[in-house]
């Protein structure tokens, strides 16, 4: 599938075992750039696995998303909090 010249906007991209993260990879791979969000989450909140990686998120996503050269957006936002919503938009 040729993206060239889309952008897609993925919701929930920033676990590392995601499906989030998953989808925005291949969009990257199929020549796609990414607006990726997520919601804010402390390090106590993250999986084991993820705190012992280093792994950043939607900042780790983009980091890869880079490598596939693509560009990437990160846009932190809680898409269950309606206010956010136009602002990531924006």
């Amino acid at each position: 599938m040729d993206l060239n010249g889309k952008i897609a906007l993925i919701t929930g991209a920033g676990g590392k075992r995601g499906i989030g993260r998953a989808t925005a990879l291949q969009f990257a791979c199929c020549g796609a750039d990414v607006a990726l969000t997520d919601v804010h989450r402390e390090p106590e909140d993250l999986p084991s696995d993820e705190v012992e990686s280093g792994w950043r998120g939607i900042e780790s996503v983009a980091e890869e998303v880079e490598k596939e050269g693509r560009r990437a957006l990160t846009i932190t936002c809680d898409m269950t909090r309606r206010e956010q919503v136009p602002a990531m938009i924006d």
